[in-house]
């Protein structure tokens, strides 16, 4: 017990105490002996002086502070904005004693038995952002450097405070030598209300606890701690905390470890979008009598309104269990990615400690049904009224009868009961703690293991002194009293209560002060080491009186099993099934599908649209054996008929399966020269880009149940398809093979099989195609990634992405932005990013490739801010960031969008009329519109602009930022003009034929090529003298054929090129190459020579496996693939195998040398000195040359 003195520093001298009448004066020099021991401990803390408390638990002094504020009051304009850290307070503080509970509804609970020790114990108030620290006294003397162990509560976010008996620290510090620490923030609207306002941003009671754990961070070094030393722990809604702080950016950096107990941020229901959010706030709005016309006018009532009605007002229709009225969102501040994302990208990596209790759903369908479970209550719970209370559960899923059937007989066939009630109340409370918190838990561990350190355990253990009744069992929350060491101190606690709590105090705090739970003293720890959880043993602790480590083999993993795989695929029965009744389906519904080695059994049922084939599941030989006979009636004039057949099945050609951050996924598998490859087509990444979403930024796809086939191209994006070269022999090639339409945003995978099996994290090369930002497609057959991936043994993936005005359209109006289609394509690489370990790749190893138009997305990819990061290396084809034709003014994109509207009838008088109008528009009409009175050479309707989010800065501007630092493969083609010629002036550049050019036509000509540079006669005539003065020919025409080409090639592709690579050389590694081959067999005219695009066909390794192809063409080919590869792989090409490569390697591009590579039947390096880079025109030149020359 502590003695407090008030200014009785005197008391030496005057030691006379009148005790009690009838006595006089007596000496008690103990006093002040006791009173030097208790002595009110000081601590000056980064926001001022604070003096607390001395307590003795069980002879270890613990210094006590109580309601150390962190943060300025949230109140008035503050109510629902962000915290704002505590200003510096002059004096001595004192903090004996809890202040107050953050607003909530203190009485949601009364009904439930045992609630007490739930309930806040103190005032309940808005200024509520107070902390608590217990540390041992003689750490802060010795500065011991302790672990502190920092406490979030739980209360579904609504409710809860860290006032609460349960949580006193002083116990766990005493006992374990630790410091513990526990904090408040906000709940309910008060924390969590998100409206389109800064006043109301949203995740305000995470940020309360960011916060606190910072001020502890800042000062426990002061109380004797170690800030590097930090561990969470909190319980249900306090775990979900925990994880999200795990997950978060502004969190994870500030602590060393997590105990997440009963809750994970993984959980369906642990966050929502900021539309549902808004959603419930009209509904509280509603209540209080708010408007609901805008978020501000809802929100200046909402500020105005009373606390306690707002607490009330947040459960206004408001039923379902499995959420909060007001949830986190993503916020791009605290959150910046869903969790499953975040801990799919492997983004963190923190040793984390995670549980849960055997009866978890107990708890929470009392809550929910109370007038069937509440204590003395006695209401019969038969099979409908259970199935009720099931699709209620499991909300927002819709669940059939059969899937019913399906949960009641695997739940329930081992309950050994004649009593229709309890057979249901243990379904229900084992199916609600399985969704809401074990198997969640579970499916987190297995991916968060494979990066990171985790612990595992299941808290079965229940005390015959339980306040709860005895069907609740083992209750969520209920391992909060063993872990905080209350019952070590409490006589009336059988040795095997504090046995237990003994046991699970020195796991968590061994945990925390080493990341081990096995490190520490723990006499009453299991005598069997706590493995570490990992995907291939999936170990964790049963904490008993008896505990021990359980596996995989265990029922719960393949509980978890079934509601992941087997569930989301049954379907209803289309066809009467015989029973007791026509509608009684009380068969063995388990026995869907069993794997026996290499062979599939499978069970063809009339209600399955197709044969169910199922990966394996560990329950289902045990449910085989308990067989006993299904009773199917398949047709009218047939009985009763079960058809099982075992089928051997190639083992080569089993379909992949593959689970991915959005869903599971089936491809195919073909072999290409021996090589098995697993390929994967049409798998969506984004949210289908129509209706409203048609112009505006992609959104992720969100997650899909059961499996998605993904075995053929699904569709090309909205675009006109020119029908110029379908003469061409050869043109099929570069056809779309699927419809064209508006949702689009699908990407394909082609991987090698045994990469996938054997984990081989491979390199990964994703391909971006081109087509002026108005046309293209990831279907094309030129694009399959097949013979690439077979022959150089690594991933290919490739994506669509929007063009024209769908993709680039950009106007005042946050719903066309611009830059969409960069930003379809840089969702698509993080998708591949966060998926393609499951290919078999290596997240770290991708590599973008492109051409053209996607050439210059690639270089705007490795500019760009947001995608720069999720890539290693770039291959650049024949366009680049810096050309003049790859970026536009936002003005520019904005006359170009009147011309459109022109075409389509559309009004221009403003942005929003004009988008109005865009937005229902027909798809092709625009397709066609947006070459409206476009005639310019090369002039591409809509392009990428500077919209200081995708990209923010010019291209010079940004090639100079030497911070940027990404090692690059570049070139072009030799006549990278001819192709334009021939498509903007048809009249006289034939496929066939030709037409005479002369000295007039070609300086006509010539204008168009360099247009908006306006030349003069004298300008004219010197480029014609330098690109033609080394022509030998006496025809004119084939003379001026080639200068045109040689300018539109150097003006468009060549010189952009070698300036972005002069620039990028100076601070990363540069291979530049020349493509200076042509095919005997190419289907161009001779005279475009080895046009624009025409590598692709060599770097897709199409040649190595065409029968037309010549001996030159297979070599060129596996030159060409093997260097693309081989830098893919290394950053540089000549590491690797290459049989037909040069001899000479392929030096760097430098500023002083300035080699190329070029690329030919013969290959080699060729320099600065070549003609190539002689014929460069500089514009310096140009102005040299005035009218009269």
């Amino acid at each position: 017990m502590v003695v407090e003195f008030t200014d009785n520093r005197n008391l030496i001298n005057n030691c006379d105490i009148h005790i009690m009448e009838g006595l006089k004066y007596i000496f008690i020099i103990s006093l002040l002996k006791i009173y030097v021991l208790a002595e009110d401990p000081i601590i000056d803390t980064t926001t001022g002086t604070i003096k607390g408390s001395t307590f003795s638990v069980q002879n270890v002094d613990i210094d006590v502070f109580l309601g150390i504020p962190f943060a300025k009051p949230p109140v008035g304009n503050l109510r629902f904005k962000r915290p704002e850290p505590i200003e510096r307070w002059s004096g001595i503080k004192e903090t004996k004693k809890h202040v107050s509970s953050c607003i909530q509804l203190v009485d949601a609970f009364d009904h439930i038995e045992g609630a007490d020790s739930f309930k806040v114990n103190t005032n309940i108030s808005e200024d509520c952002l107070y902390l608590n620290i217990w540390a041992p006294t003689e750490a802060r003397k010795s500065h011991s450097n302790l672990a502190t162990m920092i406490w979030i509560y739980g209360g579904a976010l609504v409710s809860g405070s860290s006032t609460l008996d349960a949580y006193d620290g002083r116990f766990l510090a005493a006992s374990q030598k630790i410091i513990v620490a526990s904090l408040n923030y906000r709940v309910g609207p008060f924390g969590f209300l998100s409206l389109n306002d800064e006043r109301a941003p949203g995740n305000m009671g995470l940020l309360d606890q960011t916060l606190a754990i910072s001020w502890i961070r800042d000062n426990i070094a002061s109380f004797g701690g170690d800030p590097d030393k930090l561990t969470l722990f909190g319980q249900s809604a306090g775990a979900i905390s925990v994880s999200f702080h795990v997950m978060s950016p502004i969190s994870r950096k500030i602590f060393r470890n997590a105990i997440i107990m009963s809750g994970i941020a993984t959980t369906d229901w642990s966050i929502r979008s900021k539309e549902g959010n808004i959603e419930r706030a009209k509904e509280m709005a509603a209540f209080l009598k708010c408007p609901t016309e805008n978020d501000k006018v809802m929100l200046d009532c909402f500020l105005n309104a009373d606390a306690n009605n707002i607490s009330m007002g947040q459960y206004y229709n408001f039923k379902n269990i499995t959420e909060f009225p007001f949830a986190p969102i993503i916020d791009n501040y605290f959150l910046q990615e869903k969790p499953k994302e975040i801990v799919q990208n492997k983004k963190m990596k923190k040793d984390v400690m995670i549980g849960f209790l055997k009866n978890e759903g107990s708890l929470m369908i009392v809550i929910r049904y109370p007038e069937y479970f509440a204590p003395n209550t006695n209401v019969p719970v038969n099979k409908s009224v259970a199935h009720k209370m099931m699709r209620n559960l499991i909300e927002p899923k819709q669940l059939n009868s059969l899937q019913l059937e399906s949960i009641s007989h695997l739940y329930g066939s081992h309950v050994d009961t004649s009593s229709e009630t309890e057979k249901y109340r243990y379904i229900l409370d084992q199916v609600a703690g399985d969704i809401m918190f074990k198997c969640p838990t579970i499916n987190f561990s297995k991916e968060f293991s494979t990066y990171s350190n985790v612990y595992m355990y299941s808290f079965e253990y229940r005390p015959k002194a339980m306040p709860w009744p005895e069907w609740m069992g083992v209750i969520h929350g209920s391992d909060v009293y063993f872990a905080f060491s209350q019952l070590l101190s409490d006589e009336k606690y059988s040795p095997e209560v504090k046995f237990v709590s003994k046991m699970l105090s020195s796991y968590f705090a061994n945990f925390s002060k080493s990341g081990n739970p096995n490190n520490g003293d723990c006499s009453d720890c299991s005598s069997e080491p706590w493995s570490k959880y990992t995907p291939e043993s999936q170990k964790y602790l049963v904490i008993d009186e008896k505990p021990r480590m359980a596996s995989k083999e265990t029922s719960l993993y393949s509980i978890c099993s079934f509601w992941s795989d087997l569930l989301p695929q049954l379907k209803e029965p289309s066809c009467p099934v015989a029973g007791e009744s026509q509608n009684d389906w009380t068969f063995q519904l388990k026995i869907l599908t069993v794997s026996l080695d290499r062979c599939k059994l499978y069970l063809f049922l009339c209600f399955v649209s197709r044969p169910l084939i199922l990966s394996s599941m560990p329950w289902t030989l045990e449910i085989l054996n308990s067989v006993n006979i299904l009773p199917i009636r398949i047709m009218e004039g047939l009985k009763y008929i079960l058809i099982i057949s075992l089928l051997k099945t190639l083992v080569h050609a089993e379909d992949p399966i593959i689970e991915t951050t959005s869903g599971k996924i089936n491809g195919s598998t073909v072999v290409v020269q021996n090589v098995e490859l697993d390929v994967f087509l049409g798998i969506p990444f984004a949210k289908p880009p129509v209706g409203n979403l048609r112009f505006r930024r992609p959104e992720k796809i969100e997650r899909w149940s059961g499996i998605k086939e993904t075995k053929e191209h699904v569709a090309a994006c909205a675009q006109h398809v020119s029908d110029m070269f379908d003469d061409i022999p050869g043109a099929d090639l570069w056809k779309i093979k699927a419809d064209i339409k508006e949702d689009c945003l699908y990407l394909n995978i082609w991987a090698p099989t045994e990469a996938r099996k054997s984990r081989s994290n491979l390199t990964t090369m994703i391909w971006i195609y081109g087509g002026g930002f108005t046309s293209g497609s990831s279907t094309m057959d030129m694009y399959d990634g097949r013979w690439l991936a077979a022959s150089q043994n690594i991933i290919v993936a490739s994506l669509n992405y929007r063009v024209g005005p769908f993709g680039f359209l950009s106007l005042n109006d946050e719903r066309a932005p611009g830059n969409m289609g960069l930003l379809d394509q840089n969702l698509a690489i993080k998708w591949i990013r966060d998926n393609i370990a499951s290919f078999g790749g290596d997240p770290d190893k991708l590599t973008l490739f492109g051409e053209s138009a996607g050439a210059v997305s690639v270089s705007m990819h490795v500019i760009s801010p947001m995608s720069r990061n999720l890539f290693r290396n770039a291959i650049i084809m024949s366009g680049t960031y810096n050309a003049d034709w790859a970026i536009n003014s936002k003005e520019g994109n904005k006359d170009r969008a009147k011309e459109m509207a022109a075409f389509l009838k559309c009004p221009t008088e403003s942005d929003k009329q004009m988008l109005d109008c865009f937005l229902n528009a027909d798809a092709k009409n625009m397709s066609l519109g947006q070459f409206h009175n476009l005639n310019s050479f090369l002039s591409l309707p809509f392009l990428p602009i500077i919209d200081n989010y995708f990209l923010q800065a010019k291209p010079n501007k940004a090639l100079q930022n030497k911070a940027i630092k990404k090692d690059v493969l570049m070139g072009f083609a030799k006549n990278e003009g001819s192709l334009f010629l021939l498509t903007s002036f048809p009249q006289y550049f034939l496929f066939q034929g030709t037409v005479p050019i002369n000295n007039s036509i070609s300086h006509k000509l010539m204008k168009k090529v360099i247009e908006p540079v306006q030349l003069n006669p004298a300008q004219l005539d010197s480029i014609f003298y330098v690109y033609g003065s080394n022509i030998y020919s006496s025809s004119e025409t084939k003379k001026y054929r080639y200068v045109l080409d040689q300018v539109a090639g150097d003006t468009l592709f060549k010189c952009p090129t070698i300036e972005f690579s002069r620039e990028w050389s100076t601070h990363s590694n540069v291979y530049i190459y020349s493509f200076d081959y042509r095919s005997t067999v190419s289907p161009w005219p001779e005279w475009m020579g080895s046009p624009h695009g025409s590598d692709i066909y060599y770097v897709f390794s199409r040649a190595l496996y065409t029968t037309k192809s010549s001996s030159e063409d297979k070599e060129v080919s596996e030159m060409m693939s093997s260097y693309f590869a081989n830098f893919s792989k290394s950053g540089n090409p000549n590491n690797g195998d290459c049989v037909d490569c040069s001899n000479e390697p392929w030096s760097k591009f430098t500023q002083q040398s300035q080699k190329y590579f070029a690329i030919d039947k013969k290959p080699k390096m060729e320099n600065k000195y070549t003609s190539m880079y002689s014929y460069q025109v500089d514009h310096r030149i140009f102005g040299l040359f005035k009218e009269e020359y």
